[in-house]
């Protein structure tokens, strides 16, 4: 029986708006159902559902070098930008896209670079996505990455792809994703994105996010962004009534749901209702004592 490996380039289209997806392959078997591994790719799978979307192989190689390079040349820089495009990566299999990001720098070079560099340079990198978002056109219904500025000067046109969405890390499989606010808040198995990490900005007042645990706030490098800073009056009204709509922090959605203050002796505590009456037989009662500084 022949052991033929075969290479290929393919393209993947939607047949709903043309977005599309280029990518290679190597298989023994043409048939094998494979349809891409791209990030972007298979959220529009979730999205459209992969009935949607078809796919063409467009030229065979001899071997997965000859692919790999002729993937380099189509999946570059110019075609990454295009608000179409699924690829969010540079072609070809000498990117090393684990641990990376794809970035833009100061002279508008898109590269792929190591995520700790990436983080650690704000001033000198930026997304290669940065200044752009993804919009819902309200009459035809397609989705599109458009400019910021497009979309500020068409709202009567464009409606932003996440409205009523948060982005979340699901559990099962450690990707970040969009969901429903109302999913995200009745579902265990996703975690916030934001989770542990918290809004900085740097001394030239570029603001990005970082763990909480990064020792440029340690050293100073770095300022906490709400850090002696208030809201508006109009933001507060905004964030009540979002509030009010997804019912945050309240019944067991309060992160202090179940529990309550002890003290004794000065010494404050907090536990678990349920061990109240444990607690007040051993000279504890309920509430707290502030202590003056």
């Amino acid at each position: 029986m022949e052991n033929k490996i075969y290479h290929y380039f393919y393209k993947i289209t939607n047949k709903i708006n043309g977005n599309f997806y280029f990518g290679i392959h190597s298989t023994k078997n043409l048939n094998d159902g494979y349809m891409g591994s791209g990030t972007r790719l298979h959220r529009a799978y979730k999205k459209y559902g992969i009935d949607s979307f078809e796919k063409e192989i467009i030229a065979f190689f001899d071997n997965r070098e000859d692919a790999s390079k002729y993937e380099s040349e189509i999946v570059n820089n110019s075609l990454i930008e295009n608000s179409s495009c699924y690829n969010i990566r540079l072609g070809g299999d000498d990117v090393t896209t684990i641990g990376t990001v794809t970035a833009r720098d100061c002279d508008g070079n898109i590269l792929q670079i190591p995520q700790k560099e990436f983080d650690r340079n704000p001033d000198k990198y930026v997304g290669v996505t940065c200044g752009t978002l993804s919009a819902k056109n309200i009459e035809t219904g397609e989705i599109n990455r458009i400019t910021v500025d497009e979309y500020r000067n068409n709202k009567h046109k464009f409606k932003s792809s996440i409205s009523d969405k948060t982005c979340v890390i699901d559990a099962n499989t450690n990707e970040y994703i969009w969901v429903s606010i109302d999913e995200y808040y009745n579902s265990e198995k996703y975690k916030h994105s934001h989770s542990n990490k918290v809004l900085v900005k740097n001394k030239n007042n570029k603001c990005f996010i970082v763990d909480k645990t990064d020792d440029r706030i340690k050293t100073g490098e770095l300022t906490l962004f709400w850090k002696n800073r208030q809201h508006t009056k109009e933001t507060k009204e905004k964030l009540k009534e979002a509030y009010r709509k997804t019912n945050h922090q309240q019944g067991e959605k309060n992160s202090q749901f179940g529990t309550c203050w002890i003290t004794k002796d000065g010494i404050n505590k907090k536990i678990n209702k349920s061990e109240i009456s444990l607690y007040e037989s051993h000279g504890w009662c309920k509430g707290r004592v502030m202590m003056k500084k």
